[in-house]
């Protein structure tokens, strides 16, 4: 294998752990929020696949370690086990991620020992690293999962004297306010579109479901009203 060889990981839980884990609305429910992480992990997927980079998945039920960290280091080490000496990780929650910007974070990394994709929220989308420049113990204490990863990842790099490059900043749908603002972008209309009518779908069935219940409590309230007096 050449000494010069890039690895995409996708690190992602199963649809039905993001379902648990994330809250797009309160009115989708659970199988709507399952059917959406569904479509956003297969988008993830199709764009690993369309970078022609070589690709490896992480699901929740494979991953080992009793920290984020930890499971994302051990997830990262097995890539570079297998002959790889730069990995790219991505996740399943940015739904503007391409397949050009991974191709555009492998070049980076031909000159950088890191590359980031910063998130909107204080975290990061994507991580691109070189196997001389990783450090376990200092990417295990990350603040993984909070908005105080980015400003970590800043911290230790200017320590260590890396070199690093810097993609574009997205957006990571990880709640109902990054995710209302997801659905009322303009960018990756066919999965906009595509979420848009599972939310679309349930959404209704909520506010069915909601009508009847305010319906059956109306009749079972007057059933328990006493007759009028009479004058």
């Amino acid at each position: 294998m050449s000494n010069n060889k890039t690895a995409v990981l996708l690190f992602t839980r199963t649809e039905a752990q993001e379902s648990e884990q994330k809250n797009w609305g309160h009115h989708i429910g659970k199988q709507g929020q399952r059917n959406i992480a569904k479509k956003l992990i297969r988008h993830s997927l199709l764009i690993a696949k369309k970078s022609t980079l070589p690709f490896f998945t992480s699901f929740g039920s494979e991953q080992i370690g009793s920290s984020f960290g930890e499971r994302l280091a051990n997830a990262i080490e097995n890539v570079f086990s297998k002959g790889f000496n730069k990995v790219i990780a991505i996740g399943n929650d940015t739904p503007n991620l391409t397949s050009n910007l991974l191709l555009e974070a492998n070049h980076l990394l031909l000159q950088n020992k890191i590359v980031i994709g910063p998130s909107k929220d204080g975290g990061i989308y994507l991580l691109g690293i070189q196997k001389e420049a990783y450090n376990r113990v200092a990417f295990v204490k990350m603040q993984w999962e909070t908005g105080s990863l980015l400003l970590d990842w800043k911290n230790v790099i200017q320590k260590s004297n890396q070199s690093i490059s810097w993609l574009p900043e997205l957006l990571d749908i990880d709640d109902e306010k990054s995710f209302f603002l997801f659905l009322n972008g303009k960018r990756n209309i066919s999965l906009r579109n595509t979420i848009k009518k599972i939310v679309s779908g349930f959404q209704n069935s909520f506010l069915k479901i909601n009508h009847i219940k305010q319906c059956s409590y109306i009749l079972k309230f007057s059933q328990l009203r006493a007759p009028p007096t009479p004058f």
